[in-house]
């Protein structure tokens, strides 16, 4: 039997990604106070904390949409650093969850896809294991064996996909290695054909991702959100960037990797200055920042300096997250609009009438959220 048969008679109930562009979605649920709608997004191998973090960018204070957020992963260190994170930002945006007890589910994606009962999801967001397609796994204990590897994920987040009434969905992972190009293939079956993101234009690495997804594909948002962009805006007070080959200070860092001795870290390609002139290993705060994250959000009970490293590598960039969900929103009936006489940071999102969203929706003038939250600012 053949790869691609194999992999779709392991999914019963698959349909083909084309008889999926005319169904109806329904992603505003009604809010339990004061009649707030609720999307409902599922994140499935959660990453540090970095959906969190691109909503918390997103959306302003006075925002009325509640989000109903729910986290699965089985790294207890993960789990420890998105509890933090949630707390820092459901302290913040006071009333932007609908549920503190975000772990309430299987911390086990492949457990999820058995459960009797999923949540009502509005949007799954999945960042599947690299590790069995990348091209940079040079393991010889563990390579990269695709669909067939035992780490691999695109089959069960398909299972829950066609279980959620297939909602809408974002899937990230890394270009896949030369001899998995059938594989690659084979996903897009279930997924539909994906796009290939290039991260700088959204983060100070160089950094390429695919992206399956049910939304439309659009321009890089304007960088309203004060995220570094350039490697040199991450760094320590007193310290620089290494030279490019052109002898201008480098722009961009080397992808960050989750391996503990990788390519970038052996070749020091990765490495900086500090204030004396001496070459160095990054610090973990300007991993952070590399990703976009706030300094020290990696830090949390019991998660050591190694893990720390492990999950900057993994994190996906903030603001490529908040283009991704800014589509989401601008694509539904949750269109967000300002107030004209608030400020930015007291601006309130209405939800638009559907005929009104239907014109911006199909609208190839129309602005992001924060293009239009930022017009009056």
């Amino acid at each position: 039997m053949g790869s691609k048969a194999r992999i779709l008679r392991s999914i019963p109930g698959r349909i083909p990604p084309k008889s999926r562009e005319n169904q109806s979605r329904l992603p505003f649920q009604q809010g339990t106070t004061n009649d707030s709608p609720v999307t409902c997004i599922v994140d499935l191998c959660a990453g540090t904390g970095t959906v969190l973090r691109a909503l918390w960018n997103l959306l302003p204070a006075s925002c009325p949409i509640q989000v109903d957020y729910i986290a699965v992963v089985m790294d207890p260190n993960v789990r420890s650093v998105i509890r933090r994170v949630f707390a820092d930002v459901n302290l913040d945006r006071p009333g932007m969850f609908l549920r503190t007890d975000i772990f309430l589910y299987e911390n086990n994606v492949r457990h999820v896809a058995h459960r009797r009962k999923l949540p009502k999801a509005s949007l799954l967001i999945a960042s599947v294991p690299c590790q069995p397609f990348s091209r940079a796994n040079n393991s010889d204990d563990y390579p990269s064996q695709g669909l067939r590897d035992p780490r691999e994920l695109f089959t069960v987040v398909h299972q829950i996909y066609e279980r959620a009434h297939r909602r809408d969905y974002i899937i990230k992972c890394t270009p896949f290695a030369a001899h998995l190009q059938q594989d690659f293939k084979d996903v897009s079956l279930l997924f539909g054909d994906p796009t290939l993101h290039n991260l700088a234009e959204y983060c100070p690495q160089e950094r390429m991702r695919h992206c399956w997804t049910s939304l439309p594909t659009g321009k890089p948002i304007r960088n309203r959100t004060n995220l570094p962009l350039t490697w040199q805006e991450c760094l320590l007070v007193g310290s620089r960037v290494p030279q490019d080959a052109s002898r201008m200070p480098a722009l961009k860092c080397p992808t960050l990797m989750a391996a503990s001795r990788s390519h970038s870290d052996r070749s020091r390609a990765s490495w900086v200055y500090d204030a004396s002139d001496t070459l160095r290993p990054l610090h973990k705060n300007e991993k952070e920042r590399l990703v976009g994250m706030e300094v020290n959000d990696t830090v949390a009970e019991g998660v050591t300096e190694a893990a720390r490293h492990k999950m900057c590598g993994n994190a996906s960039p903030i603001l490529w997250i908040a283009f991704l969900l800014d589509t989401y929103l601008k694509h539904h009936t949750g269109t967000l609009q300002p107030l004209a006489s608030r400020s930015l940071d007291k601006a309130v999102c209405i939800l638009t009438s559907p005929a009104k969203t239907a014109i911006e929706l199909t609208d190839p003038t129309s602005r992001s959220i924060l293009q239009r939250l930022h017009d009056v600012a």
